[in-house]
């Protein structure tokens, strides 16, 4: 490979990588749980449907009463309404 051709290669290298370093960042800092992508850690075990958010695995309309939902281990940072008859378990303390 020339040298004419390689240094070009290195440079949009570089200047990727500082790219997807400065976004993946940026999402951290933005994200309070310090995952990258909003994961859907909450369950539904009756419907198999997963959600982002307690209050909207409660707030579905396919969540009925006598549903179980299932949390995931982590911190969750919303107020909950419970406005069903539901078993609402988490996976630790």
């Amino acid at each position: 490979m020339s040298r004419k051709l390689l240094l070009p290669i290195l440079i949009l290298y570089l200047a990727v990588t500082a790219l997807v370093s400065q976004t993946t960042f940026s999402q951290l800092l933005n994200n309070k749980q310090g995952s990258i992508s909003q994961a859907e850690r909450v369950h539904n075990l009756d419907t198999g449907l997963n959600y982002t958010s307690i209050q909207e695995a409660i707030d579905a309309p396919e969540t009925l009463d006598g549903h179980t939902i299932f949390v995931d281990a982590g911190t969750y940072y919303e107020n909950v309404v419970i406005n069903k008859a539901l078993t609402l378990t988490g996976e630790s303390r």
